[in-house]
């Protein structure tokens, strides 16, 4: 079956219950509107990076930086978040900072071993960069949007943007 995997980078907790209750929302319309009995499965993703929490693995004696592809999903994640810690990158000097994913809204059949999985591969998608990136693509890619139209395009949103909840 098809689905909806949005991902929204920068959102603090507070915003998280706005994104459920309006975004979700709006993309069931948007499907109905396109296909009439259209309902997909949505599965929607906060990621985080301006986090402190640092992941490690040890060798022996020795204490490293935690390999790429490592993911982190309890002890030190929320009780009443579905949440986990990714670390996409491979990092030569300094620590390796991992991504925080919080999952706002799933309806759909995923293990959450496969949004890991799904998360991880989307940072090896990225155009500008033969190796992963930090962030899901997707997320970069919305960046850059935001940025072209704030500084090239001078002009205001659509008037019919006004009364939705967007994030160009």
């Amino acid at each position: 079956s098809s689905g909806i995997n949005a991902e929204y980078g920068g959102l603090s907790e507070g915003q998280f219950s706005l994104v459920k209750q309006f975004e979700v929302r709006q993309f069931e319309k948007a499907c109905i509107a396109m296909e009439g009995d259209y309902v997909p499965e949505i599965i929607v993703l906060v990621v985080q990076k301006r986090i402190r929490t640092r992941l490690f693995h040890s060798e022996g004696s020795e204490i490293r930086n935690a390999l790429p592809g490592t993911v982190l999903d309890h002890t030190v994640t929320s009780d009443h978040l579905y949440d986990f810690f990714l670390v996409s990158q491979h990092v030569n000097k300094g620590t390796a900072a991992p991504t925080h994913y919080i999952v706002v809204h799933d309806t759909t059949t995923l293990k959450p071993e496969h949004v890991q999985q799904l998360a991880y591969k989307l940072t090896h998608m990225y155009y500008n960069w033969a190796g992963t990136v930090r962030v899901p693509s997707v997320c970069l890619y919305a960046h850059k949007l935001a940025y072209m139209h704030g500084q090239h395009l001078h002009a205001p949103a659509a008037p019919e943007l006004k009364d939705k909840l967007f994030y160009l």
